[in-house]
């Protein structure tokens, strides 16, 4: 599997971060993955407050 990194002067992504953060951190891995659930799923809460906000701006041509 290839990975390409599409920002400049980034780190190039090789996927499974919870893991990869594991292994930093020294915690176990199930651990990292229901932090990262934690985080997206503040994200996903607030999705419809941010959709209704940029759906308030009008579209021009």
């Amino acid at each position: 599997m290839s990975t390409r990194c599409l920002l400049p002067g980034r780190a190039r992504s090789t996927g499974l971060g919870p893991l990869r953060l594991a292994q930093a951190t020294g915690q176990a891995a199930w651990g990292e993955f229901i932090a990262l659930d934690g985080v997206l799923a503040r994200i996903g809460d607030a999705a419809d407050e941010r959709l209704a906000f940029q759906a308030s701006f009008p579209i021009y041509n």
